[in-house]
């Protein structure tokens, strides 16, 4: 998926986000920091991304859910078997959980430390959750989850576009500032 950059953008830059999503909250955060940083940004998530040429881009955006208080298990083995190939790219970490205000820097720091470079930029995001959409198995799992805490599995969407978009426009500012222009 690509988004179109805004008109007239004197930004040369392309950027690509990596991501990974099991029921989507990671994909629209996704979508929503490409409309923020307003360059062409490509958005392809980490299981198509052996058909991805790394060459043109100038910045990865690398974005994960989190399961189990952790960094969702394929995008950490995406990262130990790919992280060679970020060295030579900026890069820009975000994470997506419902616990992301008690644990949105501890996941950042998880998440960071399966890359060889420190990231430009980091940031964590609320997540949803919809028991109903969720699998048997994962069902299961929450219900395990939240019972050992005393509560049951509820709803919840903390997503929020405004501080994604907030993350995007960020991301432009460091790129526009590594340009040596002023926007």
């Amino acid at each position: 998926q690509k988004n179109k950059p805004i008109a007239n953008s004197p930004l040369k830059y392309k950027a690509l986000i990596l991501y990974y999503t099991l029921y989507g909250s990671t994909k629209e955060v996704s979508q929503w920091i490409a409309e923020g940083i307003g360059i062409t940004t490509d958005i392809i998530p980490i299981d198509e991304y052996a058909k991805t040429d790394l060459s043109s881009y100038n910045i990865i955006i690398l974005g994960s859910a989190v399961y189990m208080e952790n960094i969702a298990l394929p995008m950490r083995n995406f990262l130990k078997e790919h992280h060679s190939i970020f060295k030579d790219k900026d890069i820009a970490l975000y994470c997506v959980s419902g616990s992301y205000l008690i644990s949105g820097k501890r996941y950042l720091g998880l998440f960071e430390k399966y890359l060889d470079k420190k990231p430009i930029i980091t940031a964590y995001f609320g997540g949803r959750m919809i028991p109903e959409k969720l699998s048997k198995f994962h069902y299961s799992i929450m219900k395990k989850y939240w019972s050992d805490r005393g509560q049951k599995v509820q709803s919840f969407d903390f997503t929020d576009k405004g501080e994604a978009l907030k993350f995007g426009a960020k991301i432009r500012a460091i790129l526009a500032e590594k340009d040596g222009k002023n926007e």
